[in-house]
């Protein structure tokens, strides 16, 4: 849960970096902190990740908070230290970009008399210093509030966001020789695959400025897993290459892809962002999924308990399934493996924000692009793409989910904010009664599945009518 939170509001700690000079890993802790990783009543219900009050102690700054306001019950203090409860007024953000950004102009803008209240904060390219800045401001009471932001930027690897350094990537061709033959088509082996694929993933992440490293110099070339994955020591991520299996008979009815990821939880987020991406490129029937496997001595596998050895956030790809015969036959075009190697390269920059990610093209990116086998929104003021958000098409007037990848989501439920959504097969919103997978729905004006007694009434000509159907 921790690493997809951080992953989740990570590109915008970093956006807000390049403009307010407070360092992204900073900003990333305090709302790990203060949201208890996004999972707060104001995280959830009013995208306030900092627990900002409409007013704090009569501090004004340029804010681009628009007044909305969220209210709830929350604990006081009177000056003897007996506890009270009172209803108080916080701000209620569109985003949490928004409630980043006004959090940073709060920390870059609010006065102590004449002086700035954390003067020195923006520019600070230390974590720890930064830290001290913000408790010496008053802006926390907790004495140990230093130790506590600087543990979670440390345990979490957060200075990878602040820049400043070359990003190392370990790939993993997971197979030597030829091994794992395909049973739907006799030409396939999972090692020529995941050799070609890796070297392929291995161009395109240097050509985005990661410096990358194998743990193989050879295809024949066979290493134990443990020590595969100890090769990836100094390095901030480590990727296995593979294609799954169901048994050794042919099963066309799985094709999910899947990132094992390392039990700490270190690298979920990347892990779900490539598993989407290949579900993406691919375009399979199921789902894209994350699992952290235990065993006795830890992470299951090998490779990823040698990886969390040495400190490395690791996890295992898996490329759906050389057991399914339409997928079998995609892995098997080169022309296939070097789009997906792109993709995910792509992903992977764009996570960390390293490089040419394709977000900040030099010639800015406006409305919907087909790209990496799916389709982006992208923001004509910025030229960024659309991530972990609802859009609104000014065209056709609907709504479309656009997942940590920047991709548009489609033919899937999605959970928002305590609602359940279907998008469609065209990543629309879909509303009023739908038959989805043979059972019937009925989802409200605002695209919400209703999950209470509904009263359908016939209307002149015999249909059925309800708020949102029409």
């Amino acid at each position: 849960m921790s690493q997809i939170f951080i992953g989740l509001i990570a590109e915008a700690a970093q956006a807000d970096m390049k403009t307010s000079g407070i360092l992204a890993s900073v900003t990333i802790a305090q709302a790990c902190l203060e949201s208890a990783y996004g999972t707060s009543e104001l995280a959830v219900m009013a995208n306030n990740l900092f627990g900002m009050k409409a007013v704090l102690s009569g501090n004004t700054w340029a804010s681009e908070w628009d007044g909305s306001i969220y209210s709830k019950e929350t604990k006081e203090q009177d000056s003897v230290g007996n506890e009270y409860t009172i209803t108080a007024a916080f701000r209620e953000y569109q985003s949490l970009a928004q409630s980043i950004k006004d959090h940073s102009d709060y920390l870059t803008g609010a006065m102590n008399g004449n002086n700035l209240r954390y003067a020195g904060l923006s520019g600070c390219t230390d974590y720890r210093t930064a830290a001290q800045i913000i408790k010496a401001g008053g802006y926390a009471t907790d004495t140990a509030y230093v130790d506590k932001l600087c543990a979670v930027i440390e345990s979490n690897n957060l200075t990878q966001y602040d820049g400043g350094k070359t990003m190392k990537i370990c790939l993993d061709a997971g197979h030597f020789g030829k091994y794992n033959q395909s049973p739907a088509d006799s030409r396939y082996y999972e090692s020529d695959m995941v050799w070609k694929l890796t070297e392929l993933q291995k161009k395109y992440l240097q050509q985005h400025g990661f410096e990358v490293i194998t743990t193989r110099s050879n295809q024949a070339t066979d290493k134990a897993t443990y020590d595969r994955g100890i090769a990836s020591k100094g390095c901030d991520l480590f990727i296995s290459n593979h294609s799954n299996a169901v048994a050794s008979i042919v099963n066309n009815s799985i094709d999910y892809p899947a990132a094992y990821c390392a039990i700490n939880h270190s690298a979920d987020a990347v892990g779900l962002i490539l598993a989407q991406v290949v579900e993406n490129v691919m375009g399979t029937k199921q789902a894209a999924r994350i699992e952290n496997r235990s065993g006795s001595n830890g992470d299951y596998y090998g490779v990823i308990r040698g990886a969390t050895a040495v400190g490395t956030p690791g996890l295992i790809l898996e490329h759906s399934f050389h057991t399914n015969a339409a997928t079998t036959a995609w892995l098997l075009d080169d022309n296939n493996l070097d789009r997906l190697a792109q993709a995910e390269a792509s992903a992977i920059a764009m996570h960390y924000g390293v490089g040419d990610t394709g977000n900040h093209a030099s010639e800015k990116k406006s409305g919907w692009c087909e790209e990496n086998g799916g389709w982006r929104y992208y923001n004509g003021d910025t030229g960024d793409c659309v991530i972990n958000k609802w859009v609104k098409d000014p065209n056709d007037g609907k709504w479309y989910w656009f997942d940590a990848a920047g991709m548009m989501v489609a033919n899937v439920w999605y959970m928002h904010n305590g609602h359940w959504y279907y998008l469609g097969a065209d990543g629309a919103m879909l509303k009023g009664l739908q038959d989805i997978d043979g059972k019937w729905y009925y989802l409200n004006e605002n695209g919400e599945m209703a999950t209470e007694p509904i009263t359908l009434t016939p209307d002149r000509d015999g249909s059925l009518q309800y708020p949102g159907i029409g």
